[in-house]
This record gives structure tokens, C-alpha cells and sequence, in this order.
């Protein structure tokens, strides 16, 4: 078995150590709390041993050496148990043979190590889990099935080891369930085949626009056709067509354009390279220069610095175009200028050609990363608007211009229309102050369409994001999950906000692509716009609430450890049973919790109310999620080369997946097959048949359909919609635009997550106003000079302050909350009054409570029944005690 996990060899395997001994532990050291001078939670690292050269001594001993600890201070060693979900204790040598025979196939052991008093006992470690915030894709491998996160938060400011603390309340404790196969094909390919896949991801990346094989094969077939039907021409007769016009002695001008020459006879292919090459060459050698004469045929320039006689002159050779230094013989003697405010070398031009690589990989790079990264390279400072200028020219070079963007994609759309009929692009737009503006588009190839209606399951994970170019407008998009719960996309949307409106536009558009599949889930975030229009559109669907999104709601009210013990459990819970089990435990400690979900959460979200027609049962929205984590580095090109490189996504991964589809048999995949006949082992049990039954999902169907190749941008059809589709209007706020998404109050890094610092006492945790170790001068100094503090009023407008109410009726099924009960047990029993009456002593006789008098309507006759003689009437009364009232000794008289 260790054989064949290990295949491959880890990338964490050190050279020379045995792979079938070697283990990697993840170690989260946690230190004495009591003598801590800052609050945290875990130390995270990493430790690469040899099993058969590791005792439990020399463990200890390393790790001491490492992080060590007190005299008065010892350690708790554990590893989890991710099965059972359970910490084991290692204290001698048989516990740690024992821990690696648990590990032996995946090899990866997450440890917890708790330093603590040498009088404190740790009976049980804490293994919490730290998972990262909202819904951030979960994409682990299936070689590594662990449900703990131990990597740090990725942080360009943090080093990599640093205490960091986190927030493990109301944390998902089966992120391993929510698991979506985005990158998982090598499992099943070759090497080889890996590395070619791999390799035409990377390209696409790079080139927008590529042709396939096939293309390719055809293009070198008809050249070759074409050289075999030009064998026969005289060679002398093509030379004598070539040279013909042709100036003789042309050098060839080729340079390094870090440092580029200078010397008498260096060449450059135009003025332009010339201009770009001088500016690198004043910037690399730190002077300045001013600019004699430029023209089209020749440039001269001189030292700018008093005194320097440095002077350069290039003309052009004899095509007229190539340009060549002929004067540049005096040295400078000028002191250097990196420290100089303005470097006037540094035009917009040279920023363009210095960012263009960068941008070329990356375009949502912005000016002030740039503005670094040029600072890092060349060591110059630039200030932010030439940059700002430098990098729209580069990007306007690489990717054309933003505004003939958007008249481009009619281009497109009969690219797509003509090389995969029966695709879906419907671009929308309307009339602004008599312009035709671009509004929205949907985008659906046929293949994906007919993939998903002939072999996935009938489930959609619909969600947007946002696009981080100039264009701030939203992508939505409705991803599927095929047979072997890899990422399927089927369609997306653009348009510029989350209304009502458009997204009941990209549902109907939607519906007109699939139309209403038997059985239909859609999984969205319960948004009010996004909830209504799955509403009204799809009504016949089950619409299923994400649980990530409703316990970041949930959060903000309610807090308590029995919200972590049994609201996860409660959305995990197959059974009914144990659905309200969780619930009635929450009902008891916490009923206005309940009565919160189900006013605002009325959407299913426990599996144990989903149908099992769609045979997904994931809790969570993580599939969506997967797919805008997929496209986040291309959401700042233009929506044509966005929607082209998520084309050329989708080519690579159907090319794959269909390879992998032909060599299945059977109608179980092999890896279900392999983990049954696992855990088929050691069973004692006794297995009763009752009938026949057989779920198969068909994987080849939903690659079938190839993915159309597309030629270059240059080669697409002419449109012939009649007008000039303009940019959309761009809703600007103040300050910078933003590149990354608002945080919630629960993620770190959020405003609300940070801690006020008093200004008085240099202190966290309360305002200047309630300063009580501050001067109460002072205090009083900044009333007077700020005011008395202004008291905040809550809202009470219910229906803006809520994300999650419905506006539309609810016609297709709610969730569904179990009655509120009186015990969890289930009885019948009354519940106990809350009435305190008081025992007698020992001895005395029980006394009887007297009904309460009510005073009658009619005069002078009482509501009650009973006598002064009655047995009803308390010892006190009838003794007529001399503490009654008056008017109580008048009735009793009567």
C-alpha cells in the first residue's frame, strides 16, 4: 500500500532520505499561556524526521533545542486522529511507532505540542480547527486528507514563523465534505501526460489567443504543400526577388536593453528603441541629459550637470530606419543623481516597456506595486501618476484599448457562434444620453451545456465576485459538479451590480440554456436579489442556502459554545432525528436564536431536508467559490481576453477529463473502489440484502463535446451590428479604487476585528472617554476640546438591516425547524412553576393557600365562593389576626 501512495515523491522529501520512512509533521507548539506576554494561539511549523532514526527522547530533545522551555515547565506531546476526531497522547517510543503506523500512507502527521507547568496536567489537547475565513475555496488533495489547517495565513508583512491567532468560533469542523476536484486529473495520467497538460495551462496563461493541434498540424501542412509546389522555381530568380531594393551591409541591431551600449557603431532597429535605450542608459549609469535635436532621422543629447562635456550622437544608416551612434567619445564627470526628486529619463514610455513582462503575467498588478517593483529593479523612484501613466500604456500595448473592449466582444460573440454553434452570448445594452453602452452578457458554450444535461447531476452553485478592472462590475457564475465531484462550469454572467433586475435577467438567460433539469438544486448565499430571482425563475428547484454564508450572519448575534457543538452538526446530520436532536439542544439554552433562523433563513441548508434526487450533498457554496479563487488573477483584462482565458481553461481541462473518461470501466470510479475495499476490512457486521440498487453517474457524457479552438483575435469575423457598443458608466467613490474584496468583522484584517487604542493611556480595549488610568485632567482637557461623546442609535428599520429576508412568497420547500418542546427527553410532563412557595417546619401542620379574591361588579357580594369557615381559608384568617387590614376584617365581619 505504501508503495503505491508513494509514487511519486513529495515535494517536501528531503534528497537522500528514504520516502518510505520519512514523515513530515505539521507541529502547531502552543506555550504556557500564564506566562505569555501577548495572547495567542498556535506556533505553526514544519519538522521532516526518519522514522526508523527517531525515538521519543531524542524528539523532545530536538525540539527543546529549538524552542525551549522553562525549568518549572514541561511538555504534552499528541498527534489527531482525523477519523475519530480525537488527540492521542505520545509519551514513550511504542506510542510513536505507533503514530507512524497510522500515517503510513499518506505520510503527513499533524502534531500538537503544549508546553505547560510541571503541576498543570493536560488530560486533553485542544485541536481545534484553525480554517481560514469566509468562503475561501477548499481545494485539498485526496493524497493528504486532513481536515486541519496547519499553514500560516498568507501575509507579505508576517514572517514565516510568527503567532498568529485566529478565530476558531462556529469554524467548520467537515471542511473535508464541502471537497471540489479542481486540479486532481494527474491521479490518473501519466507523468508525461501530466507535464504536457500542465505545460499547456502555463501557455495559456501566457497567450491569450493560441492555435490547436490541429490547427497547427494543417498550417504546417499547407506550407509544405506550399514549398512542394514551389521546388520548382530557379533559386537565382528568388535571390535576384529578395535582394531587389534592398540596401547592402545592413547590421544587425541587436542589444541588452538593461544596459544597453553606447559606444561609436552600436545600432538599434528605430528611433523608438533608440529614444527607450538612451533613457536606460542615463538611468543605469545615474545622470541626466537634456535633448538637442530629435527627429525622425537623427538625435542629439548632452549632459545635463554644468561642466560635463558628455555628448551623444545617432543617425540613421542606409534603409533610413535603423539607427546608429556615430559621436559619443567624452567621459562624464558629473556626480550621479539616484538621489535626485524628478528622474526625467524615466518617461511614461520607459515605464511602459519596463512593466510590460509584469503586466503580461499579471495584469491587475497596480501603479503602486509597480511603483515598487521598479523602485527594487532600477533604483529609482517614480512618482505615482507617471507610473499610473506608464502602466495604461502598457496596458492599452498588450491588451488594446479599454473603450474598443467592449465593441470587440460582437467580435467574439460570432467567433464563438461560428466555430461552436449553439453556444450561448447575448450581450445586453442600452441608450445613455444617445450613446449605446455596454450593460450585461451572458456566456455558455454548447458543450458545457450538453455535458451538464447528459452527464452531471442536476446541481448549481450560483455566486458572484468582482471584477478588479477598470470596469468594477460583477461575474457571476452557475458551476455545476460532475461524476467525480470535480468543478463543472456551466455558464456566467456580467453586469455591473447585484439587483434584483440582473439577476433575474442572468436566471432567465440561464433557464433558456438548460432549461428546468428533473430534480434541480440551485446552492446560493440567500442574497435578497439573487434569492427572489432563483425564486420567480426556477420554481419547481430546490434552493439550498449556503451554511458559510448564514453562520457569518449567525455570528454577528449569537455566540456560545453551543453554537459550535451543534450547529454544524445540525446542516451535517443525514437523519431527521438527529437534525432536531441539535436543534432542541439549541431551542433549550438559546430559543431566540431559533426563532432567528426561522425568520431569516427559511432557505434549506440542513442535508437532512435535501432531496436525493440531485445526489449532492454539500452544505456549503465552496463549488462557486473554487471556480472565482480559479479566475481571480484574470478578473483586471478586458472581458473579451477574461472570457478567452476561461475558454482556454475549459479546452485544457475537457482534453484532459475525456483522456481520463475512455480509460474508466465499470460504473464505480477506481478510487471509490480502492477506498471500499479498504474500508471493507476489519467490518463486524452482518450484511442483509434487500433488493438491488444502483446509482450510476456517467462521467464520459460530460466531456463528450469538445471544446471549440478559437484562431487569434486578428483572425475573428468581421461584426455587423451596426453601431459602436461604447463602455459601460462607471460608478466611481471616493479614494482609490478597489483591488481586493470588504473582509467580514469575523476575518482578520476587517476594521472590526481591530482594537481601539486609548490616546491617553496608550492602552487597547476601552475609548479616552472611559480612560481610567489616564489623568483625569487630561480627560477632561479633551471633553472640552472634543466634546462630549456622541451616544450611537441602533437602527430599527428591520427590513434593511437584515440581508436575508425574502421579498418574494415562498412556494418551493423552506426549511423546515422542529416545535418547540419542553424538555429534551421528549415528555409529556408539565414544565415546573415558577412560583416559590414556602416549606413548612418539621412538626407543624401544612398550611392552605386561599383563592384569590376578585372584587365583583356587583356590590357588596364577593367573587368567591368560599366561606370564612372554609377549609380554603389559611389558619391566619380564621384566627382573625390582628396584623389584617381594616378593610379585610370588615369583609370577614360581613
Amino acid at each position: 500500500m505504501a508503495d503505491s501512495m508513494l509514487s511519486t515523491v513529495p515535494s517536501w522529501l528531503p534528497v537522500g532520505m528514504d520516502p518510505l520512512t520519512t514523515y513530515l509533521l505539521e507541529i502547531k507548539l502552543a506555550g504556557d499561556r500564564k506566562n505569555a506576554r501577548v495572547e495567542y494561539d498556535w506556533f505553526i511549523f514544519s519538522k521532516v524526521i526518519d522514522s526508523n532514526a527517531m525515538c521519543y527522547k531524542d524528539f523532545i530533545d530536538d525540539i527543546a533545542k529549538s524552542y525551549p522551555w522553562g525549568p518549572n515547565e514541561t511538555v504534552t506531546v499528541g498527534y489527531v486522529d482525523m477519523v475519530h476526531k480525537i488527540t492521542h497522547h505520545v509519551t514513550t517510543d511504542q506510542d510513536m511507532l505507533a503514530m507512524f503506523e497510522k500515517f503510513v500512507d499518506i505520510k503527513v502527521i499533524p502534531m500538537i505540542i503544549r508546553i505547560h507547568g510541571i503541576n498543570e496536567s493536560i488530560d486533553e489537547l485542544d485541536h481545534t480547527l484553525v480554517k481560514a475565513s469566509a468562503c475561501d475555496p477548499d481545494t485539498p488533495s485526496l493524497a493528504t486528507p486532513s481536515q486541519v489547517d496547519f499553514s500560516q495565513p498568507s501575509s507579505s508583512t508576517l514572517p514565516s514563523h510568527v503567532i498568529v491567532p485566529s478565530d476558531t468560533y462556529l469554524v467548520n469542523p467537515f471542511s473535508m465534505a464541502e471537497h471540489v476536484g479542481v486540479d486532481e486529473e494527474g491521479i490518473y495520467l501519466d507523468e508525461e501526460e501530466a507535464v504536457v497538460g500542465h505545460a499547456d495551462e502555463t501557455r495559456g496563461e501566457g497567450a491569450v489567443n493560441e492555435v490547436s493541434e490541429d490547427e497547427s498540424w494543417a498550417t504546417s501542412e499547407d506550407e509544405s504543400e506550399d514549398a512542394s509546389e514551389d521546388d520548382g522555381v530557379n533559386e537565382s530568380e528568388d535571390e535576384s526577388m529578395a535582394s531587389d531594393g534592398m540596401p547592402e551591409h545592413i547590421p544587425i541591431a541587436t542589444y541588452d536593453k538593461n544596459d544597453p551600449p553606447m559606444i561609436v557603431g552600436s545600432v538599434y532597429p528605430n528611433i523608438n528603441e533608440f529614444r527607450l535605450a538612451i533613457a536606460q542608459h542615463a538611468i543605469k549609469k545615474e545622470f541626466e541629459y537634456n535633448i538637442i535635436r530629435s527627429e525622425p532621422g537623427q538625435y542629439t543629447a548632452s549632459c545635463a550637470a554644468k561642466g560635463c562635456k558628455w555628448r551623444i550622437h545617432a543617425s540613421v544608416v542606409a534603409d533610413g530606419v535603423t539607427m546608429m551612434v556615430k559621436t559619443n567619445l567624452v567621459p562624464h564627470e558629473c556626480s550621479s543623481t539616484r538621489r535626485s526628486e524628478t528622474i526625467k529619463a524615466a518617461s511614461k514610455f520607459w515605464i511602459c516597456e519596463k512593466v510590460k513582462d509584469w503586466l503580461l503575467e499579471d495584469a491587475s498588478v497596480g501603479a503602486k506595486e509597480l511603483q515598487r517593483r521598479i523602485h527594487e529593479t532600477h533604483k529609482v523612484k517614480i512618482n505615482y501618476k507617471r507610473v499610473h501613466a506608464g502602466r495604461e500604456l502598457a496596458i492599452t500595448k498588450l491588451y488594446g484599448s479599454w473603450r474598443e473592449s467592449f465593441d470587440m466582444l460582437y467580435r467574439y460573440k460570432a467567433q464563438i457562434e461560428k466555430s461552436s454553434p449553439g453556444s450561448f452570448f447575448i450581450i445586453d445594452h442600452h441608450t445613455v444620453l444617445e450613446e449605446i453602452k455596454f450593460r450585461r452578457l451572458f456566456f455558455a458554450l454548447k458543450p458545457c451545456i450538453h455535458g451538464f444535461l447528459t452527464g452531471c447531476r442536476p446541481y448549481l452553485a450560483i455566486d458572484s465576485t468582482f471584477l478588479t478592472g477598470k470596469f468594477k462590475g460583477q461575474l457571476a457564475i452557475a458551476c455545476a459538479v460532475d461524476g467525480h465531484n470535480w468543478m463543472y462550469p456551466v455558464a456566467l454572467g456580467i453586469f455591473d451590480s447585484e439587483t434584483a433586475e440582473n439577476w433575474m435577467w442572468f436566471m432567465e438567460q440561464l433557464k433558456d440554456a438548460i432549461g428546468t433539469p428533473s430534480g434541480l438544486a440551485i446552492c446560493t448565499d440567500a442574497g435578497k436579489g439573487i434569492d427572489s430571482a432563483v425564486h420567480e425563475v426556477f420554481r419547481n428547484a430546490e434552493h439550498r442556502e449556503c451554511m458559510k454564508h448564514m453562520v457569518t450572519n449567525f455570528k454577528k448575534k449569537f455566540t456560545g459554545k453551543i453554537f459550535d457543538d451543534n450547529l454544524w452538526p445540525a446542516a451535517y446530520a443525514w437523519s431527521p432525528y438527529f437534525y432536531e436532536k441539535h436543534m432542541a439542544a439549541i431551542q433549550e439554552v438559546k430559543p431566540e436564536a431559533v426563532a432567528y433562523l426561522k425568520k431569516y433563513h427559511k432557505r434549506l441548508w440542513s442535508r437532512s431536508q435535501f432531496s436525493t434526487i440531485s445526489k449532492v450533498d454539500y452544505v456549503t457554496n465552496n463549488l462557486a467559490e473554487s471556480f472565482n479563487n480559479l479566475v481571480k488573477d484574470w478578473k483586471a483584462l478586458h472581458l473579451y481576453d477574461f472570457l478567452e482565458r476561461i475558454r482556454w481553461w475549459l479546452l485544457v481541462k475537457w482534453d484532459k477529463r475525456q483522456r481520463i473518461g475512455k480509460k474508466f470501466e465499470g460504473c464505480i470510479l477506481p478510487h471509490i473502489v480502492k477506498e471500499l475495499n479498504e474500508k471493507s476490512r476489519d467490518l463486524n457486521m452482518v450484511v442483509t440484502r434487500n433488493g438491488d440498487f444502483e446509482a450510476e453517474i456517467e462521467v464520459k457524457g460530460a466531456y463528450e463535446k469538445l471544446i471549440p479552438s478559437l484562431p487569434d483575435k486578428a483572425q475573428w469575423p468581421k461584426a455587423d451590428h451596426g453601431f459602436f457598443l461604447a463602455p459601460p458608466i462607471l460608478k466611481k467613490s471616493a479614494g482609490r479604487p478597489r483591488t481586493m474584496r470588504y473582509k467580514g468583522c469575523t476575518e482578520k484584517g476587517s476594521k472590526r476585528s481591530r482594537r481601539h487604542k486609548c490616546p491617553i493611556c496608550k492602552s487597547y480595549g476601552h475609548h479616552w472617554h472611559n480612560c481610567k488610568e489616564g489623568d483625569p485632567e487630561e480627560v477632561a482637557a479633551m471633553i472640552a476640546e472634543r466634546g462630549p461623546p456622541k451616544k450611537r442609535t441602533k437602527k430599527t428599520n428591520e427590513a434593511t438591516s437584515e440581508t436575508s429576508i425574502m421579498a418574494a412568497p415562498i412556494v418551493t420547500p423552506i426549511m423546515a425547524y422542529p416545535p418547540r418542546s419542553t424538555s429534551l427527553t421528549g415528555s409529556n410532563q408539565l414544565e415546573q412553576s415558577n412560583m416559590i412557595v414556602a416549606l413548612p417546619c418539621l412538626g407543624e401542620e401544612t398550611p392552605t393557600v386561599a383563592p384569590k379574591m376578585t372584587k365583583s361588579k356587583t356590590k357588596g357580594k364577593p367573587s368567591c365562593s368560599s366561606t370564612p369557615g372554609s377549609p380554603a381559608m389559611s389558619t391566619r384568617s380564621k384566627n382573625k389576626s390582628p396584623a389584617m387590614g381594616t378593610r379585610s376584617k370588615r369583609k370577614l365581619m360581613d
